[in-house]
Parts: structure tokens; C-alpha cells; sequence
């Protein structure tokens, strides 16, 4: 699955909020998505400890970038495969 959309932050190194209202350490992307819906992509700091490309693009992303996010459903999430500028 593709999503498009555009850049609104790159918050790096934040603490992420849970639904039962605790945090965990991570980073967060906010952008608008294609239906000019805000929309949020975050992901544990131990994410990239495997996939430092993925963090070296998100802290190339600037406030009104152009991107699209590519997801794969691995069991019942979609996991952000690729970042696209």
C-alpha cells in the first residue's frame, strides 16, 4: 500500500504517546495525507537500529516535502517499508 502525502514534522528522538496514555521513545511523522486529512507515522527508537536509511531519510524530510509512505501488512499491522521524496 502506498500513502502520499505531505511533510508537516519530523519530531526525532521525542516521546511517542500510547492510547492507554503512556510513552514510549521514538519518532514521529506528521504530514497531511492525499484526502488533506492530518495524519501521524511513528515508530520506536529501536526501529532503526536495523534500518538507519529509513531514519537518514526522515531527517532529510522538510516541512512541505512531497512524500509517499510504502506499508506492508505483516500479520495485522502495516509496517512502513520505504519512504519515498
Amino acid at each position: 500500500m502506498e500513502v502520499k502525502g505531505k511533510v508537516v514534522a519530523v519530531e526525532i528522538d521525542v516521546q511517542v504517546p500510547k492510547k492507554d496514555g503512556t510513552t514510549y521513545p521514538g519518532t514521529i511523522l506528521r504530514y497531511i495525507d492525499s484526502n488533506n486529512k492530518s495524519a501521524d507515522q511513528s515508530w520506536h527508537e529501536n526501529a532503526f537500529k536495523y534500518n538507519k536509511s529509513m531514519l537518514a531519510t526522515l531527517k532529510q524530510l522538510k516541512t512541505g516535502d512531497v512524500i509517499t509512505i510504502v506499508k506492508e501488512k505483516k500479520g495485522e499491522f502495516w509496517n512502513v517499508s520505504e519512504i519515498k521524496m
